[in-house]
């Protein structure tokens, strides 16, 4: 390491000053050096700024992934915010298609007459498994005409969040 602060005071220092900070000043500082020349250059130890440019390139480099990283946070969120709109539209069409059957007497499962108001991600996804399982069990119940369609969608909503989940959570953590 080019310093001789402590591991706990570089990460200290790290926290207020932030990557595109260090940048800048790296930049500056480097810019003062070439201006001074030798005469700079002969009270630094050997090497040290090959040591300071490598380090910078490490702080731009680990800045650019961190910026990746949280594009493709934000375009997995994105995402499953789609899916999980279009999945409140399928349980509403659901409970729709539930209370239509029990209006006409069918035997419906009361889990399928309403929307249990469940959030997260989580809740969500396991509801609509639930849900979809339901409807395929009381398919004959629910006016099984055209039917198939919304099973099938039902089935992509939960694969689609099942898909997301898991890259969403990497890349947060």
């Amino acid at each position: 390491m080019i310093t001789e602060m402590t591991k706990t005071e570089v990460t200290e220092l790290g926290a207020r000053n932030r990557a595109s900070y260090l940048l800048e000043q790296y930049g500056y500082t480097m810019g003062l050096a070439k201006m001074e020349g030798e005469a700079l250059t002969e009270l630094l130890p050997t090497g040290y700024l090959d040591d300071v440019t490598g380090e910078a390139d490490e702080v731009g480099s680990s800045r650019k992934d961190k910026v990746l990283a949280a594009e493709e946070s934000k375009g997995s969120t994105q995402q499953v915010n789609d899916l999980l709109q279009q999945a409140k539209v399928w349980q509403r069409t659901i409970v729709s298609r539930a209370k239509r059957a029990k209006k006409l007497g069918k035997n419906i499962p009361e889990a399928l007459l309403k929307s249990d108001g469940v959030t997260g991600v989580h809740g969500i996804a396991a509801q609509l498994d639930k849900m979809r399982k339901l409807v395929e069990a009381n398919a004959e119940n629910l006016l099984a005409n055209g039917l198939k369609p919304i099973l099938s969608a039902g089935q992509s909503l939960v694969d689609g969040i099942k898909v997301y989940l898991p890259l969403r959570e990497k890349i947060h953590f």
